[in-house]
């Protein structure tokens, strides 16, 4: 029944994400390490494999203060709204919980 209704009514956390608007990046061009706020990181492999560490929830499930790292593999996609980089996770390695940000460290709102 919910999940109906997110359907019918397009409510839900990309309601108003449009896409990246991006068709002309390269897999070259993503492959590398990525360093994230809070010691996230990853690693995307030329060989389409992935080292992920402190991935945060995502959505709702950032509420949850859950983090996890990992292996995985990931692959650069096309759709109308442009390229999007997308990761799955084969192994996980580690969970932990990511503790509060400080007021000092909250993005400006």
């Amino acid at each position: 029944m919910v999940l109906a209704l997110t359907v019918l009514t397009a409510c839900g956390p990309y309601q108003y994400y449009g896409g990246t608007g991006l068709h002309d990046a390269t897999p070259a061009e993503v492959a590398g390490v990525w360093d994230n706020i809070e010691g996230t990181r990853f690693a995307f492999r030329d060989d389409g494999t992935a080292l992920l560490e402190k991935l945060d929830g995502q959505d709702f499930d950032f509420e949850d203060g859950w983090r996890l790292s990992g292996k995985g593999t990931w692959q650069l996609t096309d759709h109308d709204g442009g390229q999007e980089v997308r990761l799955a996770l084969t192994t996980r390695t580690q969970v932990e919980s990511r503790l509060p940000l400080s007021t000092d460290e909250a993005p400006p709102s």
